[in-house]
Formats: structure tokens, sequence, C-alpha cells
């Protein structure tokens, strides 16, 4: 999969951007505002459905605009069009070859995508939520059926929540509702624990070799998936908890709880790790998901790095450009505010690049 053009339409700061690319490795430079990251962003969106940085669509358009759009020409075995619109007051549109999907969820995994990001640091300093996001977006480019179990569980959670607060306000509930939910939300969550368990077992050895490599230290790593359903399933779960979340008004456990806990030399990463062991915990995560979908899909996701080279010193920059510009990966996309210091580091490693200024 390698993107051959990529077109911005009041797309964030863009009013109207036009870029062909020639190479596999391309590096958009400029001042901080320039809408490096943005760019970026487009081609994530076009491969994710959403943006990366933004959850609310109409934050995409640019000030005063009434709608964005996104297009690029992506070549497979062939040539194909991708292109997103949102329109206010419209929602959005998503195709494919001229064809609107009528589901966007059937568009993920088709042109799978890694970014690495400064906003990472999320995943080690924010709630759990944050963790299962990665699980689930990564796992969702790979497997359709986890995709719509996903979509499944989310609804009936939402529908058992406003149950339980109308339960909780009125004082009358209905056992009958709920235990049909409950049942609706054990089938989602059986094959959802099912699959990011089996995940965790998988991924651990690629981001443990990945970081070794990275940090080249002696360090024991770990990932520990920690989930309510370890010992029991999600219906007798929900039965034993109800008198509880009918007090509380919400579903206190399940499924939408599990995190995945980042250990290193077993205790927490997040309090006793070091600046760099969390940067190169980090960098780790992101190529073994880069090398988890690539085994899954059968070709290598594009990858992005966006403002990388301000968070990382040249040798570890370097250290890190020698890994994902080798044998096996695909295009990368790079944004950078020094394109000297990126040039620099290739010409080290004798690849060519291309560079886009704006």
């Amino acid at each position: 999969m390698k993107f051959q053009v990529l077109k911005l339409n009041t797309f964030k700061n863009h009013s109207k951007a036009q870029f062909r690319f020639e190479e596999d490795i391309v590096v958009f430079h400029g001042p901080n505002g320039a809408g490096k990251t943005n760019v970026l962003d487009a081609i994530y969106l076009l491969c994710m459905c959403r943006s990366y940085f933004q959850h609310a669509e109409l934050a995409n358009i640019q000030h005063e605009q009434d709608f964005y759009a996104v297009f690029a020409k992506v070549l497979f075995d062939e040539e194909q069009e991708v292109a997103c619109m949102v329109k206010r007051g419209e929602g959005k549109t998503f195709r494919f070859n001229k064809e609107e999907y009528q589901r966007l969820s059937d568009h993920i995994g088709k042109m799978p995508v890694v970014m690495i990001a400064p906003g990472d640091i999320r995943l080690i300093n924010e709630y759990s939520d944050e963790r299962r996001k990665f699980m689930d977006q990564l796992l969702s480019q790979t497997d359709q059926n986890y995709l719509q179990e996903l979509i499944v569980y989310g609804r009936a959670l939402e529908h058992r929540n406003k149950a339980l607060k109308q339960f909780n306000e009125s004082g009358y509930v209905d056992h009958h509702l709920l235990d049909s939910l409950d049942h609706q939300l054990n089938k989602a969550a059986t094959y959802l624990y099912g699959k990011r368990k089996a995940f965790v077992a998988e991924f651990s050895p690629l981001f443990e070799m990945h970081y070794k490599e990275l940090s080249q230290a002696k360090e024991s790593t770990g990932l520990v998936y920690e989930s309510d359903l370890a010992d029991q399933n999600m219906e007798q779960l929900l039965k034993a908890n109800r008198s509880k979340d009918l007090d509380i008004g919400r579903t206190d456990g399940g499924l939408h709880k599990d995190d995945l806990k980042f250990t290193l030399n077993g205790y927490a990463l997040k309090k006793f790790g070091s600046q760099g062991q969390i940067k190169s915990f980090l960098i780790a995560l992101k190529l073994a998901q880069f090398d988890f979908l690539k085994v899954q899909k059968g070709f290598a996701p594009v990858l992005l790095l966006d403002d990388i080279f301000e968070k990382l010193d040249e040798q570890r920059a370097t250290q890190l450009m020698a890994r994902v510009a080798g044998t096996g990966y695909g295009q990368i996309f790079i944004s950078d505010t020094h394109p000297e210091r990126v040039c620099r580091i290739f010409e080290t490693l004798d690849k060519p690049i291309q560079l886009i200024a704006l």
C-alpha cells in the first residue's frame, strides 16, 4: 500500500493543498503552526475514518468554512481512490473508489496505519480507557468481527446504563430488561475478552524484542492484561453486581474496565520509569503494533511519525530511523521543524527521502 497523491480542502489550517509522493520516506518540514501534523492526521483519517487528534468532526473544518474534504490516490495492486467529506449539518461521507460506505466500520483495516506522536505519553499517564483504545484500534484493523462486537457491546452498555439511571431515579426496576441486556453484553464480552487475552500473549514478545533493541538495556518489561472477566463471565459479574449498579445508576464492572498495565522490572512504569525508559517503552509499543499489523494484514502499514525528533536525542532518533527505514517497512511520513537534522540522519543510513516544505 502506497499513498501517491493527497489533497486537502479546508481541512484544519489547509485551505487547499495537494501533494504527490515520490519516495517511500516523505518529510514535511516547516515552522510550528505550518500544518505538518495536520497533513499526517489527514492520512490517518483516510485510514481510520477519524482524526488521531480531534474527536469532534466539526473541529477539523477550517474556521468560517462549511466543510472539509480529504482525498487520496493509493496504490495497492492497482490504484484506488479514498475520500472523506464532512459538511456542517449533513454529517460525514466516506468513499472508496467512489462508492460510499453505509457503515464506516467496513473501511477499518483496509488501510492499516500506525501513528507515533508526542501525545502518546497519555498511554502511560492517563486512565485505562487510553490503553483499552490502544488495544481496540489495533484489533479492529485486523478483525472485522472484533470491531462489530465492540460496537454491539458499546450500544448494549449504553442502553443498560440509561436503564439503570432511570430505575435509580424512579424506583421501578425491570429485571427482565436487565436480564436481556446482560445476556447481550455477555455474548459480546466473551468474544472481546478472548481476543484481547490472545492479543496480549502474541503482542508481548514483539514488544519486549523492540524494547531491548531500542534501549540496549537489561531491564525486564511487562504488559499485564487485567480484566474483571478473568475469574467469571460477564453475565455472572453483572448479576452479582446488579444491586450495586442499581444503587449507583450505572454499570460498575465489566469488560469496559479492562486495563493493560505497563511494568519495568516488576514495578509500574508510570511511577518508576525514567524519561528515557518511558520514551523507549512507547516507541517499542508502536513498533510492535507495526509488526503485529504487518503479520496480520500481509503487508506493511503506513507509518506516521509526528514531531518525533523533538522528543528524542539524535542517537536514539538515528537508531529508530535505522529500524523503520529498513527492510520490511513500507511508506513513512515524518513531520519535523529542522529538515537538516532529518537529512543528516538519512544520509547516514543511505536512504533517499522526499522533502516537502510547508
